[in-house]
This record gives C-alpha cells, structure tokens and sequence, in this order.
C-alpha cells in the first residue's frame, strides 16, 4: 500500500451500522464517535482488542534495550547505583 501525504479530502456520506444514523464529514464522524463510546477499527489490533505475540515481544525487546543503553550511559559516567533501601 502506498502512502501519500498531503490534504485529506472529506469523507463521502455513508450511513452508521450501528443506528442508521447518515454521518456527513469528518467533524461528523469524530463527533458521532466520541457522543456513542466508539473507536476507529484498527486491523493491527485483534478482535480481542490485544496486540499480537510477535508486536508484544518487539516492543519488550526495545523496552530492554533502552534500559540497558541508559543503564550503560549511567554507569560509563561514573554513576553509582541508588539504594532504595530505607535506614534505620
């Protein structure tokens, strides 16, 4: 799929699945959307509303990797780690 930037133009009319309600623009749908507790359908999203497996582990792997890399940053300065230790 090609992605093209620039002006968007406005939607076509079309009528709500939900109530047979006819939505006439963007503004309309946001609106509509927001007033009945609805979200956009996001096919990288399951019915269940949960990422994939393979979604879940790349943003756990990159989660690591940053705490690693500012872990390394910290300690290549010097930096000795913090106890949170309460004293006596």
């Amino acid at each position: 799929m090609q992605r093209l930037h620039g002006i968007v133009g406005d939607i076509e009319p079309f009528r709500s699945p939900r109530d047979g309600t006819v939505i006439r623009s963007r503004a309309h749908l946001q609106d509509y959307m927001a007033r009945h507790d609805l979200v956009t359908y996001d096919p990288g999203i399951a019915a269940n509303g949960q990422r994939s497996l393979a979604e879940r582990q790349r943003d756990a792997r990159a989660r690591r990797e940053l705490m690693w890399e500012k872990l390394n940053r910290t300690f290549s300065m010097g930096n000795k780690p913090r106890s949170n230790r309460v004293k006596d």
